[in-house]
């Protein structure tokens, strides 16, 4: 994405890992540092969560296919509540 990465935060897998964590855990109503999740991504990268697809009864889980901005679009309204 066009936002600079911290150095620490892209220093290994694990500090990518670590800081993604870091951005989406806490409690509901904790304001999340989006710009700090987009910079732990390259340009074109997917996220690929799963979920209940309710148009089909066939499968318990569905992936979905998500750019990152479309992740947080997804998640954010889990975040917003309290």
């Amino acid at each position: 994405m066009s936002n600079s990465a911290d150095p620490s935060d892209v220093e290994s897998i694990e500090a990518i890992v670590a800081a993604a964590y870091d951005v989406i855990s806490g409690p509901a109503g904790k304001k999340r540092d989006w710009k700090r999740e987009r910079s732990l991504f390259i340009s074109g990268a997917r996220l690929i969560p799963t979920a209940v697809d309710a148009s089909r009864n066939d499968v318990d889980l569905a992936p979905q296919v998500l750019d990152v901005d479309a992740y947080i679009a997804r998640v954010k309204p889990y975040f917003a509540t309290a």
